[in-house]
């Protein structure tokens, strides 16, 4: 990624401890040898896409184990669902 940025290349360079590029909230990590004083280069993380899975290996999956999703259990129902993606199942007949 370029960011045209004067000084921010110097910046990142003298106080690298505490100063960094966040994408996403994963670290871009600082290109010092490609940057200039007035355009900084980073590099993105690894992103994990249905494209970069198959030809890079990005991440790999699998089928759940071990987990029974029943209408008469919904306690266990919290180990696969957030409540941000979906929600999970009440039965209200029980």
């Amino acid at each position: 990624m370029e960011i045209e940025a004067d000084g921010l290349a110097q910046m990142l360079k003298s106080k690298s401890s505490s100063s960094s590029i966040n994408i996403c909230q994963s670290n871009c990590h600082f290109r010092e040898d490609l940057s200039s004083s007035t355009l900084t280069k980073c590099e993105l993380p690894a992103l994990s896409t249905l494209y970069s899975d198959q030809n890079f290996g990005i991440q790999s999956f699998g089928k759940l184990s071990d987990f029974v999703y029943s209408a008469s259990n919904p306690n266990k129902q919290d180990r696969l669902f957030d409540g941000n993606i979906s929600n999970t199942y009440e039965d209200a007949t029980e």
